[in-house]
């Protein structure tokens, strides 16, 4: 016999008998020849009431903690942590609630582990008032706000709006909230949505994102399809209930293949929402020719994004164009008490805090006047300039001396080359220096990128050299310095770069970053809160 029953025994037939019940007792002697005692009838209440029944009855408890020797009362009060001087009273003013100290070292001198002990009354086992439930796919209160908005934009006539947030505050998961809202409501008759993104990381990232979103949030099974890179060369597949995902190069191959005749015109058909990342270059003869076909003005819903709403500082009429292919309808961050939403997303850490420099510069050659011509129509340095540019030793020299004290002082540095050759000249030069290295650009292999970007990453290597393709699609959280050594006058194309290190610590990248410009001529925007607000008048906000 445990030590549970063998203290009830103590209690004897008549005082078990009152708390077992009369009629209990009769039918256990009417089925039990042999006399029933304490024994007995010890064991009949535990297998009536359960293990825990001296944590559960309070009537009970009280019994056995008056029937026990003074010792024993001694021994368990002390072990409860009480004086002890007058054993029986104090034990009779505990509470033995699930959990409290004093419920273990019960169940610890009664010789039970918690797994025998079911619940009780009230007393023993409750719940919070309150708990904080964290989901799986969380969104800031900015994002929620943002997400708001847009629904009621695509609900409204022309259904079309752009999303406007920077770098780092968390476009593609808004977006991905705003898919999945679509996909259980109103497009749950079947409708797919289509990812469109010009680059094969951005829709790589965009069908992970997905991928990730549907798992915590979705209601029912749905296809994701991948059609870019090497994918593209298989055929999409049936659209309908499916998020499907395609670069801008494929969709425009769909549109004017002969072997795939019609396919675009399918999945148009099939679409209640369409999605162009980096929305910006939306109105471009290619892309728009694909959007018209994929998302018809009032039969699809599109929603772009992009943290620059804007094709040029330079050319009005191109962003008036942007402007009204989108209703000139854009959902940005609005914050009471700050002037700029950037403001806000660093105050609150969802973006970091940006030291400006300049590494100035004022040899090399200029410019020609075609090419002076050229930047003033496009904004944009011609490639033949750029690559007269990185091949400047003496700048060189400065950008190579910059980049290593930066990798020095323990920072992850992305550079911004002027060419392919340029990065390549700069990575081997910093390698050879001591300093790890690794250079992506459009001529690396895919896997080759991958593996650099993932070694940048880890921390692998300090600093990472590039020429065309780290300006979008690229998360690499922890990258603290950026160093422009390509001049530009875009805007779009400055405030990209600029956005690759600015994710704040509460976005899971750092408390502060750098940028630091060459400065050969007064070539783009510094300052991140004016990019952001530069095309506000062409929008009406929503």
């Amino acid at each position: 016999m445990d030590k549970q029953r063998s203290i009830l025994a103590r209690l004897g037939e008549e005082k078990l008998t009152s708390l077992l019940g009369q009629e209990a007792v009769d039918i256990l002697a009417c089925l039990d020849d042999r006399r029933v005692g304490p024994k007995a009838l010890a064991e009949l209440l535990v297998d009536m009431e359960g293990q825990g029944i001296l944590l559960t009855r309070k009537d009970v408890r009280a019994a056995v903690f008056d029937s026990l020797p003074k010792d024993e009362a001694t021994d368990l009060a002390q072990l409860l942590g009480l004086p002890g001087l007058a054993p029986w009273s104090e034990l009779a003013e505990v509470t033995f609630r699930k959990g409290s100290n004093a419920y273990s070292l019960f169940l610890t001198w009664l010789g039970l582990d918690p797994w025998e002990v079911e619940a009780g009354d009230e007393e023993i086992v409750s719940k919070p008032k309150q708990s904080e439930l964290v989901p799986d796919y969380p969104l800031f209160a900015h994002q929620i706000r943002a997400v708001s908005r847009v629904h009621q934009s695509l609900s409204g006539d022309g259904n079309r709006v752009i999303l406007h947030m920077p770098t780092g505050a968390g476009k593609t998961r808004s977006a991905m909230n705003v898919i999945v809202d679509l996909l259980r409501g109103e497009l749950a008759d079947g409708r797919s949505a289509i990812w469109l993104a010009h680059s094969e990381e951005l829709c790589e990232q965009a069908a992970s994102e997905f991928e990730k979103a549907w798992k915590s949030l979705g209601n029912r099974s749905v296809r994701v399809t991948r059609h870019f890179g090497a994918l593209a060369k298989e055929d999409i597949g049936a659209p309908e209930n499916a998020f499907v995902v395609v670069s801008l190069q494929s969709a425009h191959a769909l549109a004017f293949s002969r072997q795939r005749d019609g396919a675009l015109f399918a999945l148009g058909r099939s679409a209640g929402l369409v999605v162009i990342d980096e929305a910006h270059k939306a109105t471009a003869d290619t892309y728009r020719h694909v959007l018209e076909l994929l998302a018809p003005r009032g039969t699809c819903k599109l929603l772009g994004l992009t943290a620059t709403p804007g094709r040029s500082w330079l050319d009005v009429d191109a962003d008036e164009e942007l402007a009204d292919f989108f209703d000139r309808k854009k959902v940005t961050l609005d914050v009471v008490g700050y002037d700029s939403p950037v403001d806000y997303l660093v105050a609150e850490g969802y973006l970091a805090k940006v030291t400006t420099e300049e590494i100035k510069y004022d040899g090399g050659a200029d410019l020609t006047d075609a090419e002076i011509e050229q930047l003033a129509s496009t904004g944009e340095v011609p490639r033949a300039a750029l690559k007269r540019i990185g091949e400047d030793t003496a700048r060189n020299l400065r950008i190579l001396l910059r980049t290593e004290k930066e990798a020095k002082d323990g920072n992850r540095v992305i550079l911004f080359a002027c060419s392919v050759e340029h990065a390549n000249t700069l990575t081997a030069l910093l390698k050879m220096r001591g300093t790890s290295a690794a250079c992506v650009t459009g001529a690396t292999t895919r896997q080759s990128r991958q593996r650099s970007i993932e070694r940048f990453k880890s921390g692998e290597i300090s600093v990472l050299c590039n020429y065309g393709v780290l300006s979008t699609g690229f998360d690499a959280p922890k990258a603290n310095v950026a160093i422009i050594a390509r001049p530009t006058e875009s805007l779009v194309l400055y405030s990209q770069m600029v956005g690759r290190v600015i994710r704040g610590i509460r976005a899971g990248g750092t408390d502060t970053c750098k940028v630091i410009t060459v400065v050969d001529q007064k070539y783009g925007f510094r300052n991140l809160g004016e990019a952001f607000t530069f095309w506000d008048d062409l929008w009406t906000e929503q």
